[in-house]
């Protein structure tokens, strides 16, 4: 025996709007730099960091490199945010929750394998890098 408890249901009003109509990302290529710009400082607030301008060069090699997607633009400008704050890549990936090898696999393609402390482990969070000791 099989017994279902169900409620009566309600009359269903619809509603009729106009559709909501997206743009795709490749027809608004001019909007891109402005929507990373705006990214990178949603990016610092995330990251609870000072808002930090993107060079012409980390813009170039998000549009370059993600610039397809919405998602894959937000990724790639937290991750360079991230990493030109924190200037180690141990110290990047780990407060954007990804490992160390994941952020350099990531950035290598896109030259960014450069950044400060490459190969070496980050200080502690307290130590500052030797570069920005004051004497």
């Amino acid at each position: 025996m099989l017994v279902a408890a169900v409620r009566p249901l309600r009359p269903i009003l619809a509603a009729v709007a106009d559709p909501v109509v997206l743009t795709p990302l490749a027809k608004r290529k001019h909007e891109r730099l402005g929507i990373i710009d705006d990214l990178a400082s949603e990016a610092a607030a995330t990251l609870g960091i000072e808002p930090i301008p993107l060079s012409d060069s980390d813009r170039r090699t998000i549009v370059r490199f993600d610039g397809t997607t919405l998602p894959a633009i937000e990724r790639a400008t937290l991750r360079i945010v991230a990493l030109r704050h924190w200037k180690y890549f141990a110290r990047a990936a780990k407060r954007i929750g990804i490992s160390h090898a994941s952020l350099m696999e990531w950035a290598e393609p896109r030259g960014l394998g450069a950044t400060h402390g490459r190969g070496r482990p980050a200080p502690p969070d307290d130590e500052q890098p030797p570069a920005l000791r004051r004497a």
